[in-house]
């Protein structure tokens, strides 16, 4: 039975993957993490460990899922490396720095990061990479919308695209972003191409945050049977569908 960690467990992702691992009778929902002074009340059904402390929950842990910030995501991932844990993550947001700290983990435990876990988005990838060349000659905006908390902008997903199409053309062409933060909304992604006489356009509506969450514990899954590294969506993929 696999052991999971929830970092940010009182959080909107946090509490989403702990209600599927709770519910799921291979997973063990080993315990979480709050923010230091959190007075959160926890659920019922919720594991005793609740702590600020990833070390504590990293100890106890097959895997430590994360969605919290990048701050937060460093202190987990090296918890996780003090204590042979698996490490996987959908917080966006890492500057260069914090990308090469994650990197400097991946050399001794899996770890995981992906923008987003949404298998409907790691497909509308590989559909772009073979837009991006046969519509090469096309103008392309990406326009997401997402909740009115979400801290950043564009979001990690919209730039996860932009640079897929940038990479498919082998060149960094201007990709048209644009972000709106509208009431509760849990993510929509959408990719225009528009030449002077048509227009195709790819939407990706998320109508909540399960699959995100369903998608990371895929990755926990994944990383299990994986040696040290950092690996993505798309080996996830692969792994799944065997192309």
């Amino acid at each position: 039975m696999m052991r999971v960690g929830v970092a940010g467990i009182a959080g909107r992702m946090g509490r989403t993957v702990a209600g599927l691992v709770d519910g799921d009778p291979e997973l063990q929902l080993a315990g979480g993490t709050v923010r230091p002074g959190s007075t959160y009340v926890a659920d019922a059904w919720w594991p005793d460990l609740l702590t600020d402390q990833p070390d504590e929950l990293a100890a106890v842990c097959d895997v430590i899922i994360d969605f919290s910030t990048p701050e937060s995501a460093l202190r987990h991932a090296a918890a996780c490396v003090a204590h042979g844990c698996c490490f996987v993550s959908g917080t966006t947001g890492f500057d260069a720095n914090q990308s090469a700290g994650l990197d400097a983990h991946a050399l001794r435990i899996p770890l995981f990061v992906a923008a987003n876990f949404s298998l409907g988005i790691a497909a509308l990838r590989q559909a772009l990479r073979r837009l991006a060349t046969t519509l090469a000659a096309y103008d392309v905006a990406i326009i997401e919308t997402h909740h009115t908390a979400k801290r950043d902008a564009p979001s990690g997903t919209a730039l996860l695209l932009a640079e897929t199409i940038s990479e498919a053309r082998g060149a960094a062409p201007a990709v048209d972003l644009h972000s709106l933060r509208l009431g509760g909304q849990p993510g929509r992604h959408t990719v225009r191409f528009a030449a002077g006489d048509e227009e195709l356009t790819l939407t990706h509506q998320a109508f909540g945050r399960r699959s995100y969450a369903v998608g990371a514990l895929l990755a926990a899954r994944f990383l299990l049977r994986q040696p040290p590294g950092r690996y993505d969506i798309d080996q996830l993929l692969a792994d799944l569908t065997g192309y």
